[in-house]
């Protein structure tokens, strides 16, 4: 383990590598830069997967700080029996961990419970060690009200987006710590029934989506149908971009209706006939 001028062994790799020599991608948090945004990607999907199927909603976003340096084991011990003390409260949640730069850890949770925000803050605080025993924690709870941002955001995803007011390609380069491998942590867990289905199940369901768009968006036909739709539908899909549009259409081509619309637009030309419309009108 590493000490530099911590007081603990360092948790926290000050400059990952991009990627490691072998041909093939690790799959971990730790290896290397590539294999974290694979993780990244993999666990972001299975997350709003989870949101889509279900019948709740991701309501509360807890984050918890501890402000002393632990050891490995020390971290695990504390976490499990937070996370058991938590899921006797009837407390679901999904969690992951995170290092900071000072060597310590914090916590993000996606909160599941329809519990008033005093009565789940005294959840917390009753499940939580005395600060004074660890050497101080604090924590901050939101409500959730946009799920799809918040989830790149607490797996630190690759994602383009803005910083400072500048157009980047990843948001979250410069908060994105990795854990040093073989500290023997897990980068995240649940707390009660989170998932509807297991991970793995929700991972191949995206793999199967993502095939499926992929052979749609790859049909020359299909491919310019749906340029043509995004085209002459802009007005009214401001926010969209083509390539989310193009996605979303490539999920309805298997539809009837979808497959008659675009024989009609081989067979004229248009995409809307305004006859039937036109011979109503007096």
């Amino acid at each position: 383990m590493k000490y530099n001028s911590f007081s603990k062994p360092v948790l926290f790799q000050k400059t990952p590598l991009f990627q490691t020599k072998s041909k093939f991608l690790p799959k971990d948090w730790t290896s290397c830069l590539k294999s974290y945004f694979y993780m990244a990607n993999k666990l972001r999907s299975c997350l709003w997967s989870n949101l889509k199927l279900s019948n709740f909603t991701y309501r509360w976003f807890l984050t918890v700080y501890f402000w002393r340096e632990m050891t490995a084991k020390e971290i695990s011990s504390l976490w499990s029996k937070i996370s058991l003390k938590l899921k006797r409260k009837g407390i679901v949640a999904f969690w992951i961990r995170e290092p900071t730069r000072t060597n310590k850890v914090h916590y993000h949770l996606l909160i599941v419970n329809n519990t008033p925000k005093k009565e789940l803050e005294r959840i917390v605080d009753e499940s939580f060690p005395l600060r004074s025993v660890v050497g101080g924690w604090h924590k901050k709870n939101l409500p959730i009200s946009n799920p799809w941002n918040l989830i790149g955001y607490i797996v630190k995803a690759k994602i383009p987006g803005f910083c400072k007011g500048k157009s980047v390609v990843d948001r979250y380069a410069k908060k994105r710590v990795l854990f040093e491998p073989n500290t023997g942590l897990r980068k995240h867990g649940t707390i009660g029934d989170f998932w509807v289905h297991p991970m793995e199940a929700l991972w191949k369901r995206t793999q199967e989506r993502e095939k499926r768009i992929g052979a749609v968006l790859a049909d020359p036909r299909a491919l310019g149908f749906g340029t043509e739709v995004y085209r002459q539908l802009l007005f009214s899909l401001p926010q969209m971009s083509e390539k989310r549009a193009l996605r979303s259409f490539a999920l309805t081509t298997d539809h009837p209706e979808t497959q008659k619309w675009m024989e009609d637009f081989e067979k004229t030309g248009e995409l809307f006939s305004w006859d039937s419309a036109d011979n109503q009108n007096p």
